[in-house]
């Protein structure tokens, strides 16, 4: 006498199935993640740079505009003198402006990467959560599988007992006659 096994392979291949699609989920979260902070990182160092580069340029512009008031300086000390006070302090401003605009630049850039990374992780969490019903779907289709065979099992050991009840009546009815 032979069991009827596929229902218990089927059941097997599925938990295989569902394990596979939770690994691979958990595989595809933390590749975004990583790519996320990965985009972030380079974000911000890109950012720091065009910052000091800015920096430097304004203050590259005011030493330059201060030696050309030296220059002048030789013909008429005193006119060149305020002249250049005015210059650096118009640089300075410039620079502070310039400045003040970067910073202003980056804060709205922090705050717009800010807002990407919160909507990408709740896709992500909203992705999640979708594909976990699935696979509580598929669990229970497997649950109810395993039922149907325990089921199918009880009934056939059933009526292999009253078989063997029924055998063990003609044998008895044989051996008495």
């Amino acid at each position: 006498m032979q069991l009827d096994t596929s229902i218990s392979l089927d059941v097997v291949i599925a938990i295989i199935v569902i394990f596979g699609a939770i690994w691979r989920l958990n595989r595809d979260i933390d590749t975004k993640v990583a790519k996320l902070r990965a985009e972030l990182k380079t974000d911000f160092a890109n950012l720091r740079k065009e910052l000091k580069a800015d920096n430097a340029e304004s203050r590259s512009e005011a030493k330059a505009d201060f030696a050309e008031s030296r220059s002048e300086a030789k013909a008429d000390f005193a006119e060149s003198r305020s002249e250049a006070k005015a210059d650096f302090a118009q640089s300075r401003s410039e620079a502070k402006a310039d400045f003040a605009q970067s910073r202003s630049e980056a804060k709205a850039d922090i705050t717009e990467l800010r807002t990407e990374i919160k909507a990408e992780f709740t896709e992500l969490r909203s992705e999640t959560k979708a594909d976990f019903a699935v696979v509580r779907t598929e669990i229970k289709a497997v649950e109810a599988k395993v039922d149907a065979s325990n089921q199918r099992l009880a009934r056939l050991e059933g009526i292999i007992l009253s078989r063997e009840g029924l055998v063990d009546a003609l044998t008895e009815t044989d051996s008495t006659a």
